[in-house]
């Protein structure tokens, strides 16, 4: 949940102004791009699962597992790609 809260922390400071791109949040973080990649991407995610993930509605969906894969932007693409549809 905090890697969560932190995905949506950086895509508000990204909306504002503050960073223009993950590779500066990484640097002033000092975290390693890839790590803030991943944790970047669950910004992204359909509430469906979020809740999924959150709940244990559907075993496997977790947010380490989801932010280790390349997930489409639109929220049904997500829920089918993920068999949550």
């Amino acid at each position: 949940m905090r890697a969560l809260g932190l995905a949506h922390h950086w895509q508000r400071l990204m909306d504002e102004g503050c960073f223009t791109s993950i590779t500066e949040i990484a640097e002033a973080e000092g975290l390693d791009l890839g790590r803030a990649s991943r944790i970047a991407r669950l910004a992204q995610l359909a509430p469906a699962i979020i809740d999924a993930s959150v709940t244990g509605a559907a075993p496997g969906v977790t947010m380490e597992s989801v932010s280790r894969r390349a997930i489409p932007v639109r929220w049904d693409e997500q829920r089918e790609r993920l068999r949550l549809a």
